[in-house]
């Protein structure tokens, strides 16, 4: 399954944002979106999240336009994990999770035994079970965005589109997650992922896509993408792409800035 935008102007009435998008994403991989603030990331999601219509062009799930597509059927197959999540009601993780389920429930149908077993599949998943009893405002910063993908992952989706979820988090916290979204496209999910950090891009082995001056400018893997001419014209900023050598033999990349 993929999502595909087609020949697309996004943004804001008939403000452009990003024009000419072309862009497409299949299940079992891992995309990470990389740009400054402002330069249309957010734009992005909210369309692929259908809170936005394109100005122009098309966007399709399976070969079919999202157009045609119903509320309940968008939200079977699209998840969302925001950057940050409150709630002032101290729900328990395994309710959290739960809520998940309510795009597969009737308009006054209630979650059921089958239901409530995904919800317990998708908290050992994260590796949560022992959260499951706490309230989630008691939780830490790591242990509430678990939480909230094991409640997209409920959803069933083929696709997580994801705010970067590590942008909160303590280095500890943002390695937990990273592993955990790196386990996730093992399950066939499509993981659309934006983030301020291109070393998460290496550490994902995603595919990288750059925006820039109001277009998708560059599209493919880490290595060829996240170069220091790159870095330099997206950010602004004097960057190395370096490699570090790990102890197991494994040679990886990473982008040190010249301060």
């Amino acid at each position: 399954m993929k999502i595909e935008v087609k020949n697309a102007d996004l943004g804001y009435g008939n403000e452009v944002i990003l024009s000419n998008v072309d862009f497409e994403m299949k299940t079992g991989e891992v995309v990470c979106l990389l740009g400054p603030n402002g330069a249309g990331k957010t734009t992005l999601f909210k369309t692929l999240l259908g809170f936005l219509k394109p100005i122009s062009g098309n966007i399709e799930i399976d070969c079919r336009s999202v157009k045609l597509w119903s509320i309940s059927e968008f939200a079977r197959k699209i998840g969302y994990v925001p950057q940050v999540h409150n709630t002032p009601f101290p729900f328990s993780v395994f309710d959290i999770v739960l809520f998940g389920r309510t795009a597969h429930l009737g308009l006054f149908g209630s979650p059921g035994k089958a239901d409530k077993l995904i919800a317990e599949e998708c908290i050992d998943i994260l590796g949560i079970g022992n959260l499951k009893h706490r309230p989630f405002t008691q939780l830490s910063g790591g242990e509430r965005q678990l939480t909230i993908i094991a409640r997209a992952l409920a959803q069933e989706p083929a696709f997580l589109i994801m705010d970067e979820p590590t942008s909160n988090l303590d280095y500890g916290n943002q390695v937990r997650v990273l592993k955990k979204i790196n386990e996730l496209r093992n399950r066939s999910l499509g993981i659309f992922i934006a983030t301020h950090s291109p070393d998460h891009a290496f550490l994902l082995d995603a595919r990288v896509v750059m925006i820039c001056d109001g277009k998708l400018y560059q599209n493919g893997e880490p290595i060829k993408t996240i170069t220091q001419a790159n870095m330099e014209r997206v950010y602004g900023v004097d960057i190395r792409v370096i490699d570090a050598y790990l102890e197991s033999g494994v040679d990886r990349k990473v982008c040190v800035p010249v301060i």
